[in-house]
């Protein structure tokens, strides 16, 4: 089974085109003096045909269709724009949410795995900064019901394949160990 471990630093954006059958995971450590197995997943996606991942820590790179909240930005560069943004007349309503959507923060573990050629790999993103992860469905795009069902699991039970699947990621993210840096608000900027 290949592994390869990136390290996701401020100003990134690595873009994944996705094939039936992968799996992409999200796992947090429950808190910073957790032991190594104290791991909750977040979340994970089955990915179909016609889907790509995103992750992005650059707000330039932020898909069209998502909008920053006034409350979701740093720095000096992304609060002069949202300051801008404000006095213009813009009125925030609540922040933007959806199936296809992670807000990933510093410390946080994403897990790819890729069935290839016969067998398994495994990315493993480590986040030293915040990032926004976004899926996007390029079949049916325009279709509400597929929107809402992005990354949901084929089978309504959980099939051995799947639970195989998590137990790698788990597996994956321990021989890492905890992380050195954790957040606990989200933000851009």
């Amino acid at each position: 089974m290949l592994k390869t471990v990136t390290f996701f630093v401020a100003k990134t954006t690595l873009k994944w085109e996705v094939s039936a059958g992968d799996y992409i995971l999200w796992l947090r450590w429950r808190d910073i003096f957790s032991s190594k197995s104290d791991i909750a997943i977040l979340d994970f996606w089955e990915m179909r045909d016609g889907d790509s991942v995103s992750i992005t820590s650059r707000i330039e790179d932020l898909p069209t269709w998502f909008e920053l909240h006034p409350t979701e930005v740093s720095g000096l560069a992304a609060c002069s724009m949202m300051q801008k943004k404000l006095a213009s007349g813009y009125k925030p309503g609540e922040p933007f949410d959806g199936p296809n959507l992670w807000r990933v923060l510093t410390g946080d573990r994403i897990v790819r795995i890729r069935a290839e050629n016969g067998s398994r790999t495994q990315t493993l993103v480590a986040f030293k900064s915040n990032a926004l992860v976004f899926g996007e469905r390029h079949i049916h795009s325009n279709d509400l019901g597929w929107f809402l069902s992005f990354g949901a699991p084929l089978e309504s039970r959980m099939t051995d394949e799947m639970a195989s699947h998590l137990r790698t990621g788990l597996e994956v993210v321990r021989e890492l160990g905890l992380p050195r840096e954790v957040g606990s608000t989200w933000t851009l900027g």
